[in-house]
């Protein structure tokens, strides 16, 4: 369908942003999300996209997206680094035995891209990291723990001028980027090493705008750093003393999100001593269910999203305590790690179920009957939901009925005399009476020929029309 010049959607600000009905003549009004921030439901990636395996099926625990959003890379058991293409989510390449120590392959933890795109970074459960190139090439080696403990993982700092790697040692170790180990050796040459927990760290990140890490371990414990420094500006321990499985960093840098296995997810403000709110995770059945991973929106404020033990994809917003909406069975088992394409329109997840999946954004007028959805709309019976195209078209025709019944309404003056001694009953019911006439002579084309003729005898005087009978 083609629009006139005068009917484009042309957008100057947010404020500008017409208001999107679920309705597919509002398809033409959908932007990216990044130009849509103020539109929470348009962030949320529920609608199932594609799912695939590679050549050689194994848990998957990692992920990566390169930054110009052409392929996705993710990492398994068994050391591989899989290729995906970014734009029809197909299976590209595998990199077999990317990680091995010579006789066992080593599962892939972490994957993280630099913001540049010119490194990826990877790192196994011996304490080792690979820098890859963008065609997945490697072209560096680091032994960033020297006891070979897991590194479960990595972040990058803003600018890509270091890194920060979590140590099952209960340690974080900060490396330079360009120079990150010793002259003419693998081993390790880390810049500053953060110790604070007393176990494990399971999880660490870096703040978008500053020199600020949280990391999160099995001690229970979530520690604030200051990364020039190493000193812990903050410790938050939580009365359950359940590890923290999960940290993350808002994108505005002064909020941070901590997950822990008690299934709660807590909100934090670096300002303030106490949680600023406390979110729930829903229990499905006997199994215990937590978060196991976690990203916030990279343009929408606010919303972020949680993988969970049972399989679930969970969708938050910080104003609500509870999800927005929950896909159950997202996957077959625990979501180990998810990540957004870089326009923000795609969500890949991947899980121990050995599954790559991809989830985009429901167009407005979409009626989701797919096995995810089942039982997400308080109205829908079975695989029959709710088609709110319908209800909206009845919303307008209910309003187009209330606007024909004002303009029908009675006068103020009907029946009076209007104060300049003007009668304007007189005129309301030559008005009423014109009506009356008007509705006979769309009745004459519903007749014959001789009935329209004894009919306008009796509306004109009762007397004959020349020319007529």
């Amino acid at each position: 369908m083609t629009y006139s010049v005068e009917q484009r959607n042309t957008v100057r600000d947010f404020n500008q942003c017409p208001a999107i009905i679920d309705s597919l003549q509002h398809l033409r009004f959908v932007h990216a999300p990044q130009f849509q921030f103020n539109t929470v439901a348009n962030g949320m990636l529920c609608r199932f996209i594609h799912s695939s395996k590679n050549k050689n099926p194994s848990a998957n625990y990692s992920l990566g997206w390169i930054p110009y959003g052409q392929r996705l890379i993710t990492g398994n058991q068994n050391g591989d680094l899989t290729s995906w293409d970014g734009l029809v989510f197909k299976f590209d390449t595998i990199t077999a035995h990317a990680h091995t120590d010579g006789r066992d392959d080593l599962t892939i933890w972490s994957i993280k891209w630099l913001s540049s795109g010119q490194y990826m970074l990877s790192a196994d459960d011996r304490g080792n990291v690979k820098y890859w190139t963008p065609s997945v090439h490697n072209v560096k080696h680091v032994n960033a723990c020297p006891d070979n403990q897991k590194i479960a993982e990595l972040a990058i700092s803003p600018g890509d001028g270091a890194w920060a790697a979590a140590s099952s040692d209960g340690s974080v170790s900060i490396f330079d980027m360009a120079h990150p180990t010793k002259r003419s050796s693998s081993e390790g040459n880390p810049v500053n090493v953060l110790r604070g927990h007393r176990w494990e760290v399971l999880t660490v990140d870096w703040n978008p705008f500053n020199s600020l890490i949280v990391s999160g371990s099995m001690d229970g414990t979530a520690i604030v750093w200051d990364g020039r420094t190493a000193e812990p500006i903050r410790t938050i321990s939580d009365s359950t003393s359940k590890p923290v499985e999960v940290v993350r960093w808002s994108p505005c840098g002064t909020r941070f999100l901590t997950a822990a296995r008690d299934r709660s997810i807590l909100l934090y403000d670096v300002r303030m001593d106490k949680p600023q709110q406390k979110f729930a995770v829903q229990q499905v059945g006997s199994e215990d269910n937590y978060v196991k991973s976690m990203r916030y929106h990279p343009t929408i404020p606010r919303l972020f999203v949680t993988g969970e033990q049972d399989g679930s994809l969970s969708w938050w917003h910080e104003d609500l305590q509870t999800p927005v909406t929950t896909l159950h069975g997202a996957h077959g088992r625990q979501i180990t790690d998810m990540a957004f394409a870089p326009a923000s329109h795609v969500l890949a997840t991947v899980s121990v179920d050995q599954m790559t999946r991809f989830w985009g954004r429901l167009r407005p007028g979409d009626n989701v009957v797919d096995k995810f959805h089942r039982g997400q709309y308080p109205q829908a019976v079975g695989d029959n939901h709710t088609d709110l195209a319908k209800v909206q078209y009845e919303i307008e025709q209910e309003a187009l009925g209330h606007s024909e019944k004002v303009r029908q309404q009675q006068m103020p003056w009907d029946g009076a005399m209007a104060t300049d001694g003007h009668d304007r009953t007189a005129e309301s019911r030559m008005a009423n009476k014109s009506e009356h006439v008007g509705h006979q002579v769309i009745q004459q084309s519903q007749v014959s020929a001789q009935q329209m003729n004894e009919l306008s005898t009796a509306v004109i005087d009762g007397g004959a029309i020349p020319g007529f009978g």
